[in-house]
């Protein structure tokens, strides 16, 4: 036998395999494995895939719970190690889950999130690519909020927090900072979850200082005025604030839209600064005075923000 039959013998399949892992294909990487059956870790993995594979043929109805069984059926104790490591067995199930997750948008954020799993496989481009793909597949909301995790670990803050701003004015639920509990499928080689990505504590601290100002009274959604305080703390960033002049477009303030008829008014008391000269927090243009007169009507807790905050900047 020739010194590249044998490399090929005993290299090859594994790199196959592992190639075909990496793209989710089960059934490929298992017959890659079926050549190397004398080898007692490839024939543990081919029995494993197979496992999986049989778990999701039979399996019906709920998704997320299909590969939950699949891949723990797929580990019995005192098998063969197998020559795949803990890691690549991890980035399958992520990457099985993601895509079970896929028929349910609104629970992509509470389970196993494609993005969360590509950061921690360390595939920052796919990280990437994954949290883009959830904000143009996903109305704003939780999932945003996970997406936008990843994009501040990977150094995209300025996407990130334009997203957050989008997220916090316009879901149609209360959102929270704190990181969702991934769900466990109870072996803990597939269990070794990614590392829960906080919010950089100056957006944690937005979520506090809504809860600490008690703006419930104001909208139906206090997630709304996270938004706000972002734009006033110079920590979140909306994607295009170009707003009328207040008195232009009054609009209801009611029913939720106080926030926005605060936003509106606190960008034409910025605008007003520029166009009229800065000066001190006590004294300002006439038009600036009409902005801030409608901030005062609307929350007058974060109109004394806005003042004390005059001259910040973004993270």
């Amino acid at each position: 036998m020739s010194q590249l039959a044998l490399f090929e013998g005993s290299h090859l399949p594994r790199t196959a395999a592992r190639e075909a892992l990496s793209r989710g294909e089960l059934s490929e990487a298992r017959e890659h494995l079926a050549r190397q059956a004398d080898a007692a870790e490839e024939a543990a993995d081919a029995v494993r895939l197979e496992r999986i594979a049989s778990a999701l043929r039979a399996t019906s109805g709920d998704p997320v719970e299909t590969l939950h069984t699949a891949f723990a059926s797929a580990f019995a104790t005192g098998e063969p190690r197998g020559f795949l490591s803990a890691d690549e067995w991890f980035r399958l199930y992520a990457q099985r889950m993601a895509h079970a997750l896929d028929a349910e948008p609104a629970r992509r954020f509470r389970g196993w999130l494609g993005a969360h799993f590509a950061f921690a496989a360390a595939e920052g481009e796919a990280a990437l690519r994954a949290a883009e793909r959830i904000v143009e597949g996903v109305p704003p909301g939780p999932a945003w909020i996970e997406a936008a995790r990843v994009e501040f670990a990977l150094g995209q803050a300025a996407s990130a927090r334009a997203w957050l701003h989008a997220a916090c004015l316009d879901s149609p639920i209360e959102l929270a900072a704190e990181p969702p509990a991934l769900e466990r499928c109870g072996v803990p080689a597939l269990d070794a979850a990614p590392p829960l990505l906080p919010l950089p504590a100056p957006v944690e601290d937005l979520f506090e200082a809504v809860r600490a100002l008690d703006l419930d009274d104001l909208s139906g959604r206090r997630t709304r005025w996270v938004a706000v305080v972002g734009e006033i703390d110079r920590v979140l960033a909306p994607v295009d604030p170009v707003d009328a002049e207040p008195d232009e477009r009054p609009g209801p303030e009611g029913d939720g839209d106080a926030a926005r008829a605060f936003l509106a008014a606190l960008r034409a008391a910025r605008r007003s600064r520029e166009r009229d000269g800065t000066r001190g927090p006590d004294r300002c243009s006439d038009r600036e005075l009409r902005a801030r007169r409608r901030m005062q009507r609307l929350a007058p807790a974060l109109l004394e923000r806005y003042l004390r905050g005059l001259g910040g900047s973004l993270l």
